[in-house]
């Protein structure tokens, strides 16, 4: 994901669940500090939408609650070695329904509302909407994937074009040989029709 599409997706959602949640303007952004999140395009859609944004220290992601689930997540699914893209997506959202209440709960300390989805900490202060029941989520993650994916391919294609190529050009090179040195006995026989039988050998070159 570039920023271009980083901003695509705030100015499709950001504001949008913030209404959703009755926020209203009542509600600072966090974000960590990858750079599609300070790029250039970013930073002035959330200036010119009036968005206030969590201020981040660098190389802290542990600070961030969801990253400690994506490790979870993370983990859960490597146990269950899914073998194509239609069963990982199954076994991701299982695994993500299995992630168990209260451990949303020690990481984002406050009570979550299942109904919304979301957790509110410090008396509102800050929300966090889980997301537990989108679909925009995976689809964003499996189109990384199947990216991810394409790229492999390509590089594979790529490695046997070549190797295609190179057993190409040593045939060639085969072939190229083989013609110089039928040539020489040609040439050899034309000037003494029993060089070869006197000689016992082929000549070499």
């Amino acid at each position: 994901m570039n920023a271009a599409k980083y901003r695509d997706i705030l100015d499709e959602n950001l504001l949008q669940s913030a209404q959703d949640l009755r926020l209203g303007r009542r509600f600072t952004f966090q974000q960590d500090n990858d750079p599609k999140h300070t790029a250039k395009i970013t930073k002035e859609w959330l200036h010119n939408n009036s968005v206030t944004v969590l201020e981040w220290p660098s190389q802290s992601p542990d600070l961030n609650p969801i990253e400690h689930l994506w490790r979870d997540l993370k983990m859960a699914v490597h146990q269950r070695l899914p073998s194509n893209l239609t069963e990982l997506e199954r076994i991701c959202k299982e695994e993500w329904q299995r992630i168990p209440k209260s451990r949303f709960e020690v990481f984002l300390f406050g009570p979550i509302n299942e109904a919304k989805s979301e957790a509110r900490i410090g008396d509102g202060v800050a929300v966090f909407t889980l997301q537990k029941t989108r679909d925009e989520l995976w689809e964003q993650l499996f189109t990384n994937i199947e990216q991810a994916i394409l790229k492999v391919q390509e590089k594979e294609a790529e490695k046997s074009k070549a190797k295609a190529a190179r057993i190409q050009q040593e045939k060639n090179y085969a072939l190229e040989t083989m013609m110089k040195w039928l040539k020489k006995q040609a040439e050899a026989r034309r000037r003494n029709p029993d060089w070869l039988k006197e000689k016992g050998e082929p000549l070499s070159y």
